[in-house]
């Protein structure tokens, strides 16, 4: 999870703050992916954990990408 915390930093991005978030997210994505194959029908916490990450990500690129648009 550590790889996708940088997208946080988005604040201080001034120009491109969705390409940010995305580099960032595209980072950690593979391990939340290997989260899920890891504790899939084992860990229902891992999992869940996992799938907010994800949303989280994905969410707030969608925003900035929404309320960046001219």
């Amino acid at each position: 999870m550590g790889e996708a915390i940088p997208a946080l930093g988005w604040v201080m991005v001034e120009k491109t703050p969705g390409p940010h978030v995305a580099d960032s997210w595209e980072s950690g994505a593979y391990y939340v992916m290997k989260i899920q194959k890891e504790f899939k029908g084992v860990d229902e916490k891992q999992m869940k954990l996992a799938s907010t990450m994800k949303a989280i990500f994905v969410t707030l690129q969608a925003r900035l990408r929404h309320s960046l648009e001219p």
